[in-house]
């Protein structure tokens, strides 16, 4: 009874919440500090319209304090930026802390057109063209490549393509002006980002996920007739593909014929 008593308190948790509300206008950043959390043992930031507020630079596991920057207005509801902290709390039975806690700090943040007008970092209200990415979302594995993310829109000019901490979670490999490749370096989160140059942003979030841990979907015998380039799961482009190994051809895993 006493050795399940000591299994349920130090597994037992409750959380926290505690709610803050800022107004910036596009292109202001603002720090965001949850404070000193004392027997801290990790933290977890997420924003929920990462099109329109991005971290400055990307949160890792103990990050207690981020800055954000308004990147596009918007209207209706905030955009929330959270931090999920866990904490270990003193257990009165043992002495001991032993507890872990959650606790959650989240921010409502609503973004209004700059001074000039302009309803995105760097254009304009009048401007009504878009940008947007597909897929929106993406997972690959460690060690390996994704499939391929296009830009759509009306947008004009050259793009400017980036990952949040380039080459820490993620890379991209930008095959033409409007499509990349990426490639999973290390588990985690980050977004991949579009920009035009009128200063309007679209995102794709980036699933960084152990090797092994999904399976190939959607794969088709590949024709050899067609006339294209092949890369092997590593993202390395193969000169001569060997009959019935996986490798990537236009974005798509596909078994060599």
């Amino acid at each position: 009874m006493n050795k399940l008593k000591l299994f349920f308190c130090f597994f037992f948790s409750f959380f926290t919440i505690v709610t803050n509300a800022i107004t910036l206008k596009v292109g202001e950043t603002e720090t965001l500090d949850i404070g000193n959390v004392s027997y801290l043992q990790g933290c977890q930031w997420t924003i929920s319209r990462p099109n329109d507020v991005v971290f400055v630079t990307t949160p890792q596991s103990y990050t207690t304090k981020v800055t954000i920057k308004a990147v596009n207005a918007f209207s209706g509801s905030p955009c929330v930026v959270q931090c999920k902290y866990y904490y270990l709390d003193l257990d009165p039975t043992t002495g001991r802390y032993t507890y872990l806690r959650t606790g959650y700090k989240d921010w409502n943040v609503f973004v209004e057109d700059d001074e000039n007008g302009g309803g995105s970092s760097g254009g304009s209200s009048s401007d009504d063209s878009y940008i947007s990415l597909k897929p929106s979302e993406i997972s690959v594995e460690v060690g390996f490549g994704s499939e391929y993310v296009y830009a759509t829109g009306t947008y004009s000019g050259n793009l400017t393509w980036s990952i949040d901490c380039m080459g820490k979670i993620a890379s991209f490999a930008e095959m033409s002006n409007d499509k990349v490749w990426c490639y999973g370096h290390t588990v985690g989160i980050t977004y991949l980002r579009a920009t035009c140059s009128n200063g309007k942003q679209a995102v794709c979030k980036i699933n960084v996920v152990p090797k092994g841990s999904t399976l190939i979907n959607n794969i088709k015998v590949d024709n050899k007739s067609d006339i294209d380039i092949y890369y092997n799961l590593q993202g390395q482009r193969v000169a001569s593909p060997q009959r019935g190994s996986i490798y990537i051809k236009n974005g798509k895993k596909i078994i060599y014929p």
